[in-house]
């Protein structure tokens, strides 16, 4: 079997990337089932492999996300207690409206009580969704972040960073993860597949090559992170 490194050089793919290609094409029918459109030609052991593959994404992006999720979970739990313990809050001049209608006019008092829990509540319930909703943004960053650096750390010859998303991807990729046709995870692999495609330049066909202009010298840490933040950003379309 001749190198990856070398296949991608030559123009041919790899077996990995034929896989990748296969795994992109899987459809489910009726009842969830993966299966392989007609058009699709590919040999038996190549499907074998993609059908394989494709399980194998779908039970490591499940763990990943009920892992994340319940980091998410602990979050909204927290920011619940605090809430639900807090009494309701009136200012001094409403304090002591209520104090002397609570005298002279107890039904009127309970009716104001009631719309000033009811106010509390509505609060309360608008809080409650924007923590909800930041938790799980927050959650989803944080596992995408994880997932880009495992997949880069596969494929050190085609890194995937914001520049790369900005200047090489197309829309019709990118577009399917805005939509939620595809999940960040099959994104990647179609991201990285088009980067290590043969390219068509004036009738002849060349390798794939890295984009030496954008790739920069010397990345330290702290820019290796923000090019994650932004990816994750970038990709941050399930919401």
């Amino acid at each position: 079997m001749s190198n990856p490194d070398e296949a991608e050089a030559q123009g041919k793919q790899t077996f990995e990337q034929q896989v990748g290609a296969v795994v992109g094409k899987l459809t489910q029918d009726d009842k969830g089932v993966w299966q392989f459109p007609e058009s699709v030609e590919a040999a038996d052991e190549v499907k074998f492999a993609a059908m394989t593959e494709k399980r194998r994404r779908d039970t490591e992006s499940a763990l990943s996300k009920t892992r994340h999720e319940l980091k998410a979970e602990k979050v909204l739990r927290g920011e619940l207690e605090k809430r639900v313990m807090a009494p309701v809050e009136i200012d001094e001049a409403t304090r002591a409206e209520l104090d002397i209608m609570k005298l002279e006019d107890p039904e009127a008092w309970r009716k104001k009580y009631n719309e000033l829990e009811q106010q509390a509540n509505t609060k309360l319930q608008e809080e409650l969704t924007a923590i909800t909703t930041n938790a799980a943004q927050q959650a989803e960053i944080s596992r995408r972040t994880e997932v880009l650096n495992q997949f880069n750390s596969a494929h050190p010859t085609a890194q995937i960073t914001d520049q790369t998303l900005q200047d090489e991807i197309p829309p019709r990729i990118s577009g399917k993860l805005a939509k939620g046709i595809i999940s960040f995870e099959e994104f990647l692999v179609e991201a990285h597949d088009y980067l290590v495609a043969p390219k068509i330049v004036g009738g002849q066909e060349l390798a794939a090559q890295p984009n030496l202009g954008s790739a920069g010298g010397g990345s330290d840490a702290s820019n290796e992170a923000i090019e994650v933040q932004e990816i994750t950003d970038y990709a941050k379309t399930v919401f």
